[in-house]
């Protein structure tokens, strides 16, 4: 005791916990477990929101990443009967809406939702949380590498008019499909309700696939992809499409057509730590200089008009919400209700093996 009331005195509280000392009093911090995407996202997260609230609210978070699986762990938790994830971070809304619609995330405390509504707007709240990390899948194409790129995705999808290779979503199938809708002749305002017809879907997506080189899982796999050349041109999130451009790659980037990417916190029903999952929502979303932070080092969207109008112009423009009226918004409660079926058309195209 006398060590640790001697480590409490030397570095504080806040370096105390980071260090995973019991906090300065004797208890042990409580530990609050976040599905995470890894990497930049991690590091913002931390940086931005969990250095302080961890300190403030007497709490010792770590991440478990899952990029791009996180539907799959936290239906796995719940087969098992053992939730280990308390809370997501910035889970993409296809999955937020699927887990919710399956009873496996939290209904947000009425005095909670309420707040947020305040806080953020009622457009950025759901029954499960709020929006958070948003990004948009658009077209990218190298101008070093291809004389004429698409400009279009319906020139896109053509693929022996531009055969060039591509890099594409092995994941989060409704909101890569939303860009072969837009080939299809849907009208950006109407992909979010028009049911879809897998059928008609897959026939564009087979068609495209034997032009994809790389189809990626990750933020990283997406960066490689266009870094190295294996793919020339192809769909990926817009902030990394920003990133590829500042690091001197002269990349067309299209909105028109793009599919947005709505994304979430969200606490994990039966949580073993839910109560302090809650206070983080809570805490992110009553900073909006801790927003600002986390977007100036992501580049992805958040919810707080305040912290926007701390950012530059020059980021904020980079938002999906700078060119909502371009982008096709995914049809996320459908995905809800029958998601399954389009997940078991897009594994067999993911593989090469689709008909």
């Amino acid at each position: 005791m006398r060590g640790l009331a001697t480590a409490c005195a030397v570095l504080g509280v806040g370096a105390a916990l980071a260090l995973g000392l019991s906090a300065c009093g004797g208890a042990a911090p409580t530990p609050l477990t976040i599905g995470g995407w890894g990497g930049q996202l991690d590091a913002a997260t931390r940086a931005a929101y969990l250095g302080p609230f961890d300190a403030a609210a007497h709490v010792a978070a770590r991440f478990v990443d899952a990029p791009g699986e996180q539907l799959a762990r936290i239906r796995a938790q719940n087969d098992a009967h053992r939730i280990t994830w308390d809370a997501v971070d910035s889970l993409d809304g296809g999955a937020a809406y699927r887990l919710y619609h399956e009873g496996l995330l939290l209904t947000l405390p009425a005095a909670l939702h309420a707040r947020l509504v305040r806080e953020l707007g009622a457009a950025a709240v759901t029954p499960f949380g709020f929006a958070h990390g948003g990004v948009a899948e658009v077209l990218v194409c190298n101008t070093a590498r291809v004389r004429r790129c698409p400009t279009t995705m319906k020139e896109f999808y053509d693929g022996p008019a531009y055969p060039q290779s591509r890099t594409f979503s092995a994941i989060d199938p409704i909101e890569g499909s939303a860009t072969a809708e837009v080939d299809k002749g849907w009208r950006l305002p109407e992909t979010d309700i028009n049911p879809i017809d897998p059928p008609s879907l897959f026939e564009i997506l087979d068609n495209l696939r034997p032009y994809i080189r790389v189809l990626w899982h990750t933020g990283a796999q997406q960066l490689q992809a266009m870094r190295s050349g294996a793919a020339d041109m192809g769909i990926v999130w817009s902030n990394l499409a920003y990133q590829l451009r500042a690091e001197g790659m002269p990349l067309q980037i299209q909105w028109l057509g793009g599919a947005a990417e709505p994304r979430y916190w969200a606490v994990v029903r039966g949580a073993p730590h839910a109560a302090a999952a809650l206070r983080l929502l809570g805490w992110i979303a009553g900073h909006p200089a801790a927003q600002a932070r986390w977007a100036g080092l992501t580049h992805a969207a958040v919810p707080s008009t305040a912290a926007r109008a701390q950012l530059p112009a020059a980021l904020t423009a980079q938002f999906p919400e700078a060119h909502a009226a371009q982008l096709a918004p995914p049809n996320l409660e459908w995905y809800a209700l029958y998601g399954g079926v389009l997940d078991d058309e897009y594994r067999p195209f993911v593989a090469g093996s689709s008909s």
